[in-house]
């Protein structure tokens, strides 16, 4: 997709197409992340933080995926004992 660039007071600006504003489901006032990687401009919608509550259920469904088998095994220990 093809854009060019344009002059908004002392900046340069390249607008975002409708479509793709609406795919990314960016929203006016959202903050983006501007980088560049071998020569091509990347530009992410910045995440926005998350909760300690909800870093720490990440951070245990993650654990309980890793040792999903070890978790398994005391489950059917606990049931024959």
């Amino acid at each position: 997709m093809e854009r060019k660039i344009i002059k908004v007071g002392d900046s340069s600006a390249v607008t975002i197409p409708s479509s793709l504003f609406k795919k990314l489901k960016l929203n006016l006032g959202d903050s983006v992340e501007i980088s560049d990687n071998d020569g091509k401009i990347i530009i992410e919608k910045k995440r926005q933080p998350i909760s300690e509550e909800d870093q720490f259920l990440l951070d245990l469904h993650k654990s309980m995926d890793k040792h999903a088998e070890s978790l398994r095994i005391l489950e059917n220990y606990d049931k024959e004992h």
